[in-house]
């Protein structure tokens, strides 16, 4: 896999808030926090011309907000680092009031299933270890093994990328199943607990 990155000389916080004053750029960013895709991906979802959307990925890429790199032959699009997705995802929680998370030991373990008190109380019924796998393994390991389990079934991921743990979750509320509770540890790794529905 080849990383292709652009070292930004000068980035202030009005440059950033003015880099997202425009629509399209902040749709953009909002499609990457939910899954790193490729121009031709991006263009088709935005209903845009794809020379205007590679336009805006490299303005972006430019500008040290995304990265981009080879997989499996194809240019793929991702944000630059989890500082750039707790920004979108502010912005968006600021906007919409989003609520109904409670949170025991707050940065380390978060529950979000009724009747969960800790981990122990979670029986998993499959596992998978995607430390070391860069987006989008993780994405569509999880996305799979869910596919193949029972309803009910507990899937238990451990991943190391920042933006995976931030984006399995959003994918598993997307497609219907339950988040039970997110746990991470002193060595950064996270471990996130889903009950398939």
């Amino acid at each position: 896999m080849k990383v292709f990155s652009t070292k930004v000389q000068s980035l202030d916080l009005p440059t950033v808030f003015k880099i997202l004053s425009n629509q399209t750029r902040v749709e953009i960013l909002i499609m990457l926090r939910d899954s790193c895709s490729t121009a031709k991906e991006i263009s088709e979802k935005l209903s845009a011309d794809i020379s205007t959307v590679y336009r805006h990925l490299k303005f972006l890429q430019v500008n040290g907000l995304i990265k981009s790199y080879i997989y499996s032959g194809v240019e793929r699009y991702d944000l630059s680092s989890e500082h750039v997705y707790n920004l979108i995802e502010s912005g968006i929680m600021m906007l919409t009031d989003v609520k109904g998370t409670k949170s025991v030991e707050p940065g380390i373990l978060k529950i979000f299933s009724e009747g969960i008190h800790e981990l122990r109380d979670i029986k998993v019924d499959r596992f998978i270890d995607m430390r070391g796998e860069l987006c989008p393994v993780p994405d569509i390991s999880t996305r799979k093994n869910l596919e193949s389990m029972q309803s009910g079934e507990v899937l238990l991921i451990i991943v190391d990328y920042p933006l995976s743990k931030e984006r399995i979750p959003n994918i598993v509320k997307t497609e219907g199943h339950e988040l039970i509770a997110i746990f991470e540890d002193n060595l950064r790794d996270t471990k996130i607990y889903i009950r398939r529905r």
